[in-house]
């Protein structure tokens, strides 16, 4: 038997009661097929399809008049449906053995599916029962076996992982230079899930870790720009951050960041800003190289930079759909701008409030400028300075003091 379509020929049996076992049986099934299909298909071609003589591999036309004798439409939508089918028997199992032999049922999920897209959102609540339980050396099990296998990842998918597994990193019983021996844990969460909540102490240590421990240019960029956004959170002088790579081999959003704490270390900037936007101007990926660049500028209160990143923005760059979430932040530009013209910003409010285009790594320090704007917006409301305060603590930076809220428009 073809052992490809042994799914399709055993449920052809289960359907008519016996199974195919010599020529009659052929003959039988080839009548039934044409009264309940009016498409004809050859006793001798379901001998080969059966393995009761040899042949070679069956047409797809023959496949297809099968899987009608089923009742699907065509040969690739039993497959689609019977994958389904696969799939949430594994996912059964998978859920029976998690009480009591989590490894095995890390092992079924290893050993049971074909892509990503399959098991996504399995890992990540199964990654998120591990935490919720402590079971710590479970989340290391999975960040050294095939399933955070990066290479099977593409970007979208590494995003959607990294921002929904990120938080359960933040706990400090956990001992999080314990992973980064795993080999996919720095792939698959530190350069991922920058947690700009926790730059103080657990994702921290892995920055100043990373950096001292690993020599790739690209890395050290990475490690030595967050090191001095750091700083800059904390109210330290900032550092020159230096490197040796071509603009073209830097990530955008990486060099974005680089770009925003560069211009703080440097007299006179404006010429570097030109030639920074010239460079991306005709750039797919221009927004991106943005998106980091302005989260600076609205930290540091940069409204000269922001207001000319905004117009070049309107003037030459488009909303690819997957990049919205490089544009959400220029909502956020929208409502600082708007009040700093003396102007109010409801709806920009409301929108920012709602909006879902914000990584979860960066959802705290948004919160907290939604406040800020609210606190400026509403007359200096009570529960924007109360949600303020509550926010600034959670991050813990000397940056987001009392002064920040109330001086944050002045010039």
């Amino acid at each position: 038997m073809i052992r490809s379509i042994t799914p399709l020929t055993n449920e052809i049996e289960s359907s008519i009661g016996f199974r195919i076992s010599n020529r009659r049986h052929c003959e039988i099934l080839s009548e039934l097929i044409y009264i309940k299909t009016g498409e004809s298909i050859s006793y001798n071609t379901i001998r080969r399809i059966f393995g009761i003589s040899m042949g070679g591999n069956p047409s797809t036309n023959s496949l297809n008049i099968l899987s009608k004798f089923l009742g699907y439409s065509s040969y690739s939508k039993y497959l689609a449906e019977h994958r389904t089918k696969d799939l949430w028997d594994v996912y059964q199992q998978v859920y029976y053995l998690l009480n009591d032999y989590p490894y095995l049922a890390i092992e079924k999920m290893e050993n049971s599916f074909n892509n990503v897209d399959e098991y996504l959102n399995l890992l990540i609540s199964t990654l998120r029962e591990f935490s919720f339980k402590r079971q710590f050396d479970l989340i290391g099990r999975v960040f050294d076996s095939t399933l955070t296998d990066p290479k099977r990842f593409n970007y979208s998918q590494l995003l959607i992982f990294g921002n929904c597994v990120g938080d359960i990193f933040k706990n400090e019983q956990l001992n999080i230079l314990g992973y980064t021996h795993l080999k996919n844990f720095k792939e698959c969460y530190f350069k991922i899930y920058i947690d700009y909540s926790s730059l103080n102490s657990q994702y921290g240590i892995l920055i100043d870790f990373y950096n001292e421990n690993y020599e790739d240019p690209e890395l050290k960029l990475f490690c030595n720009s967050l090191i001095q956004l750091k700083n800059y959170l904390n109210c330290k002088p900032l550092n020159v951050v230096e490197t040796k790579l071509k603009f073209e081999n830097i990530h955008p959003i990486l060099y974005g960041r680089f770009m925003s704490i560069y211009i703080q270390t440097i007299p006179n900037f404006d010429e570097i800003i030109s030639s920074f936007f010239e460079k991306i101007r005709h750039n797919e990926n221009a927004i991106e190289y943005l998106y980091e660049f302005t989260f600076f500028n609205i930290l540091s209160r940069n409204f000269k930079l922001l207001e000319s990143t905004k117009n070049y923005v309107s003037k030459n760059i488009s909303i690819p759909q997957y990049q919205e979430y490089h544009h959400s932040i220029f909502t956020l530009v929208d409502g600082i701008l708007s009040l700093l013209k003396g102007y109010k910003c409801n709806g920009i409010i409301q929108e920012l409030k709602e909006m879902t285009f914000f990584r979860n790594s960066k959802r705290d320090i948004i919160d907290l400028f939604i406040s800020i704007l609210e606190f400026h917006n509403f007359s200096q409301s009570t529960q924007a300075y109360n949600n303020y305060i509550y926010k600034s603590n959670i991050l813990g930076y000397k940056r987001f003091d009392i002064n920040y809220l109330i001086n944050y428009f002045k010039t």
